[in-house]
């Protein structure tokens, strides 16, 4: 009987036992997002000159009456001098004067992704 209360008790966890975890794993992930954050920015302003499209992606929006269609880049929110260059290539190579941003949306459903960070540059075809 005493075996069993001993493992009882060296289960058990209290209230702030749990507390202090949650705050430790809550810390831990807020430390690596700050960690991809500052490293996807730091090779951001790497690659500021050498970013290339090599294939302008498009799609056709079914859930509009007659079918919506769209150029649109992907790019990591972190990615400031990505999202300008793709920016210019809207404006300058498919000649696009209106250009969007929002949340990137999955390839197949035309719904928002379920990927935190990554975002689209898009632009009405002509």
């Amino acid at each position: 009987m005493e075996n069993i209360e001993r493992i009882k008790d060296y289960i058990s966890l209290d209230f702030n036992q749990i507390k202090e975890i949650i705050i430790r794993s809550g810390f831990i992930l807020i430390v690596f997002i700050a960690v991809v954050f500052i490293i996807g920015y730091l090779i951001d302003n790497y690659k500021k000159d050498s970013y290339s499209v090599k294939k302008y992606n498009y799609r056709k929006l079914n859930q509009e009456i007659g079918g919506g269609e769209e150029y649109y880049f992907r790019y990591w929110i972190w990615q400031r001098n990505k999202k300008n260059y793709l920016v210019s290539i809207f404006r300058n190579d498919l000649d696009i004067e209106r250009v969007y941003s929002r949340k990137a949306l999955q390839k197949r459903w035309n719904k928002k992704t379920l990927i935190p960070f990554l975002r689209e540059v898009y632009g009405n075809a002509k």
